[in-house]
């Protein structure tokens, strides 16, 4: 989102920053970066390595958490609660949202053995 705020206020993108800005795409010129949003949360200090990782397509909902809790899938419409994980029933969904989840974090050059320590559905 910052990238997008910036960009709206012509303020160059930092070359650190992760991200791209969606305004070419709000402003109906663009086409999508990616086919999935990723955002996610991590704590890497001593004695508290935790964390998240979500991907979201629109209809689907997929979260992976550091450790060993296993990932959950939701569908955002029919489940707004999020009450049924649908991991089981759906594994190519599940399959199609942990790449796009793998993908943005191995962009990231991450450590693989970081991106290994979540709980992901396809190890």
């Amino acid at each position: 989102m910052t990238p997008t705020i910036l960009d709206l206020f012509k303020v160059p993108v930092p070359k650190r920053m992760i991200g791209k800005s969606m305004l070419p795409l709000i402003r109906g010129r663009g086409k999508p970066h990616r086919k999935a949003a990723v955002l996610g949360l991590c704590n890497r200090n001593p004695g508290n390595d935790s964390g998240w990782v979500q991907a979201m397509d629109g209809t689907w909902s997929y979260t992976a958490w550091r450790g060993e809790r296993g990932p959950a899938l939701h569908h955002m419409t029919k489940d707004r609660n999020c009450r049924r994980n649908l991991v089981k029933k759906r594994p190519g969904v599940v399959r199609r949202l942990e790449k796009e989840v793998r993908s943005f974090m191995a962009a990231q050059n991450l450590d693989p053995d970081w991106i290994a320590g979540y709980g992901f559905a396809n190890t």
